[in-house]
């Protein structure tokens, strides 16, 4: 199993206190559709059993709103959440809820560079965790998510995302394959 100590031991790192004994640095995790909401609750229950150090830490939020408070708690949003506070232990740490159900998921990987780029002090390192097979994206739209990363690259901010959890993702057919979108050379692909 997949732990923060067994991250801490891969990794030789410390949780039991910030490091340098500060806070610097900001963290985020991209969160999309309306039910993509994490529980604050859950993340000290996890910190409680797995990263008792951590225990009273807490995760804001950049844009949207998050409605984690209430039965509508995802498992993928507090999975994302608990484990990017792991990963990057006493680091300021927010999330971007991105909901509009009525545009595609490559619109609102756009707008969420939109949001970013106009904010003064965004967090330098946003995972996105979401991704969706296809290969018939505007280009247009495409080209503009490419740009904004740039954007945010120039401004020292890292976007991670994973590559599919399904591996190469093929038509219905099964004769051609289809990249994760968004596939693009401005962000570091993390495969599982």
């Amino acid at each position: 199993a997949v732990t923060p100590e067994t991250i801490y031991a891969t990794y030789q790192t410390d949780s039991s206190k910030p490091v340098g004994g500060s806070r610097l640095g900001a963290q985020a995790v991209i969160e999309y559709g309306v039910m993509a909401n994490f529980n604050e609750a859950d993340l000290q229950q996890f910190f409680t059993e797995l990263d008792p150090a951590q225990l009273g830490e807490t995760c804001g939020t950049a844009y949207g709103n998050n409605d984690g408070e209430t039965a509508h708690a995802s498992v993928e949003a507090n999975l994302d959440v608990q484990y990017m506070m792991a990963a990057g232990p006493f680091v300021n740490t927010s999330t971007y809820k991105i909901a509009e159900p009525t545009v595609g998921i490559e619109d609102q990987m756009l707008d969420y560079a939109y949001i970013v780029g106009n904010q003064t002090d965004p967090p330098l390192v946003h995972s996105i965790s979401y991704g969706e097979y296809g290969g018939s994206y505007d280009n247009a739209t495409v080209q503009r998510f490419n740009y904004e990363l740039q954007k945010m690259a120039a401004r020292g901010i890292t976007v991670m995302l994973a590559s599919g959890d399904n591996g190469v993702g093929c038509d219905a057919k099964g004769t051609t394959q289809e990249f994760d979108f968004p596939s693009s050379p401005y962000i570091t692909m993390v495969g599982a």
